[in-house]
């Protein structure tokens, strides 16, 4: 019976491979050297971030959802893995923009402004963008709503772009974007009462939930979405 996880590696893996040419830049060189490149360093170089859904060190060593996948892929061309772990998310697409790495895995979502800076892989799964806050403050139920709460979102995310489309039709909607933390810190604080509202994708959702039980969901602001790799 086929492995759904193998499956969709074996896509992302020949993806790379004959499209991507590990590099996100669209000035980049043939796919067949950035990837000979690669096996003859023996080094895969990989931009990501520190979280529960991506990469972070467990009590035996590096783990994550990203990082199982990219080993997987490093262990098909024969190569070791060293993981860049960025403080901002914001920095991580220009990074691999600019060559400072072979590939992006950081839970990132495809949008078409994102497209015109980097190629992506195939999707490895979908989300949805998901409104939270916590059982002490008022559920928002929809996107006028928003209007007048206090909102904070990790900056340079997907998240920034569908609420500056919704500013168009909402113009005093406001919000935060925070540059040092990730999208898991500002679940706390909205767990915490430091701030009402945050806006996450729905898989971290799901984990944080465990956690941090007073986390609500408000509403969907997005349609599914997907992630890839860059």
């Amino acid at each position: 019976m086929p492995n759904p996880p193998c499956q969709r590696l074996h896509r992302l893996s020949t993806t790379l491979l004959l499209v991507m040419g590990l590099s996100g830049s669209g000035c980049a060189p043939p796919p067949e050297n950035k990837l000979q490149e690669v096996i003859q360093t023996g080094e895969l170089v990989v931009v990501t971030r520190n979280s529960p859904t991506t990469y972070y060190e467990g009590p035996d060593g590096p783990t994550g959802f990203e990082y199982d996948l990219v080993r997987a892929f490093a262990k098909s061309l024969g190569v070791s893995v060293r993981m860049k772990s960025i403080d901002r998310f914001s920095d991580i697409l220009p990074m691999i923009a600019n060559g400072d790495g072979d590939l992006a895995a950081a839970g990132i979502t495809v949008t078409p402004q994102r497209a015109t800076q980097v190629r992506f892989s195939p999707s490895y799964q979908q989300i949805r963008q998901q409104v939270i806050h916590s059982t002490r403050t008022p559920a928002p139920t929809n996107a006028k709503a928003l209007v007048g709460r206090s909102i904070e979102v990790v900056a340079g995310t997907s998240y920034v772009e569908r609420l500056e489309s919704l500013r168009e039709k909402y113009p005093k909607l406001k919000w935060t974007e925070v540059q040092d933390m990730e999208t898991e810190e500002l679940l706390i604080r909205v767990q915490e009462g430091q701030t009402e509202i945050t806006i996450a994708d729905s898989n971290i959702v799901a984990l944080n939930q465990q956690y941090n039980p007073d986390l609500r969901v408000g509403f969907n602001l997005s349609d599914a979405e997907k992630l890839a790799w860059a």
